[in-house]
């Protein structure tokens, strides 16, 4: 399975702009009682907020950034961030501490507005402050070909032989890998997929993190891949793949080597595919599932849970495609079944 924010390894000029862009050195941190007053709060329990620990961004609670402060809305992701090294800081309220049944052993946050603060925080996007300023600006390998039409926006970085089609819009931070195509009216690096309500108002999340795509990957017409929302983390997607026509790759996702992505597909947020996978035309894989390598999602599923390696699943829930047609044999007789068989072949 691929980690996540995995990036792919080159010694290109643009990967090296890339990886200097996207891992900046941090100089500055903010500690649990700085980040409350930052808010303007005061937090109805707290633990160890006098620990001498400090936070310089947000993320998740799996992150592989240290110093991060995260929420964790129930015990299963409170118990992963008190677990992680990387995580300096938790926002959670006192439900899920309640169910954990262990008192906090770093510095957490406890309120029933835990979420709401944490997506304030995030807001005011403190690694602004806490890191390097980094140069902005786009860079386009020689041998790279971008239609006039085409719209590149912030830190891009285009390595060898990449081709970008007409109309297409890509913002950055995003690295596009050597030989990989992108056609005409994609668009890759778009943000703004989810907002929550803030006292009472709809407040858009905003988006600090990038994209990267693979060498040799096929971006069709109309697909969008979304970035990140959080500093440091990316939506990956490995070498070799193809994304279809109309299809949508969610926040966040890691999409393995030489898998295929058809037309109109929906990937939600993070979500995990491996290596060698096929995704079917139409199909939904709803958000966080872990499609392990060489599975493949028949055509139109709709997925709502994990599927293991070499699983093979349809339908809508998708269950392992040969209990479907079982079930189609059972409820529509095998006379029909082999005759859409024997007409598919001719």
């Amino acid at each position: 399975m691929p980690s996540p924010n995995s990036l792919p390894k080159n010694d290109t000029e643009a990967y090296r702009r890339w990886r200097a862009f996207i891992k900046p050195a941090r100089a500055q941190t903010y500690s649990p009682t700085e980040i409350l007053n930052l808010l303007g709060v005061t937090t109805e329990t707290g633990h160890r907020l006098d620990s001498p620990t400090h936070a310089s961004q947000t993320s998740y609670c799996f992150t592989e950034v240290p110093g991060s402060a995260v929420f964790a809305g129930n015990s299963k992701w409170l118990q992963m961030a008190l677990s992680n090294s990387n995580v300096h800081l938790v926002f959670t309220d006192q439900q899920s501490v309640d169910a954990l049944g262990i008192t906090p052993d770093k510095p957490t946050i406890v309120s029933t507005k835990a979420g709401e603060w944490f997506h304030r925080l995030h807001n005011l996007a403190i690694h602004k402050h806490c890191y390097d300023s980094r140069d902005p600006s786009p860079f386009v390998s020689p041998s790279a070909k971008v239609d006039s039409t085409a719209i590149i926006r912030g830190p891009v970085f285009l390595d060898h032989n990449v081709e970008v089609g007409p109309y297409s819009i890509i913002s950055g931070p995003t690295y596009i890998g050597p030989n990989t195509r992108i056609e005409e009216l994609a668009t890759l690096g778009t943000r703004g997929l989810f907002a929550k309500q803030i006292e009472g108002q709809l407040e858009a999340f905003e988006y600090y993190g990038g994209l990267t795509v693979g060498p040799n990957s096929h971006i069709h017409a109309r697909a969008n891949v979304a970035a990140a929302p959080h500093f440091q983390n990316c939506t990956t997607i490995g070498s070799d793949v193809s994304i279809g026509i109309s299809s949508n790759v969610g926040h966040d996702c890691q999409i393995g080597n030489n898998c295929t992505i058809a037309s109109t597909a929906c990937i939600c947020g993070r979500v995990v595919i491996g290596e060698n996978s096929w995704i079917g035309a139409g199909s939904i894989v709803s958000e966080g599932c872990e499609i392990s390598n060489n599975a493949r999602i028949r055509i139109g599923s709709v997925v709502i849970g994990d599927v293991p390696s070499y699983g093979d699943v349809s339908g809508n829930f998708a269950i392992p495609h040969t209990a479907n047609l079982k079930a189609y044999v059972k409820n529509n007789g095998h006379s029909q079944l082999k005759s859409k068989v024997q007409t598919k072949g001719k």
